[in-house]
């Protein structure tokens, strides 16, 4: 599952379906926010939020990276 092709909507449902691990979730959640910042204009707001997403998926298991 490539949570860097959903769409917004997608990555909320995602975010909040307590099934699904939570690294996964908080992933969902930055890359939320990263989407809104570009959205309203903010890129230095989103090439931050970006930046903790790379490093965040470095850090997820092998098993849940895509």
């Amino acid at each position: 599952m490539n949570l860097d092709a959903m769409t917004y909507e997608d990555l909320r449902s995602f975010s909040k379906d307590k099934k699904q691990p939570e690294a996964l979730r908080n992933y969902a959640v930055l890359k939320r926010g990263a989407m809104k910042f570009r959205e309203i204009g903010s890129i230095s707001q989103a090439l931050n939020l970006e930046e903790r997403l790379e490093r965040h998926y470095e850090n997820l298991p092998t098993a849940l990276q895509w």
